[in-house]
């Protein structure tokens, strides 16, 4: 009897983080939109105080490709490794 019992208490604890974790699921799924709209509004704002219209998102400016070298690689020194 007292093995039954053990495992009704597991079945119980199981059942009871189920619950638990789709309430958090929830809770995070709503509070998710919330935040998200949240920060969409700041981003208006400070995209408004600063003058910019338009796309909310940020641009850089792009920068010129780093010269690389002309031509093939250098040849190795005479006489095998240096290592």
């Amino acid at each position: 009897m007292k093995r039954a019992k053990k495992g009704q208490a597991i079945v119980e604890y199981g059942l009871i983080f189920g619950l638990i974790a789709l309430v958090a699921i929830a809770a995070l799924n709503a509070a998710g939109a919330n935040i998200s709209g949240l920060f969409g509004r700041i981003v208006s704002a400070t995209d408004a105080a600063a003058g910019k219209s338009g796309s909310s998102t940020p641009t850089t400016p792009a920068s010129p490709a780093a010269p690389g070298p002309s031509g093939p690689p250098p040849a190795p020194p005479p006489g095998g490794s240096s290592i």
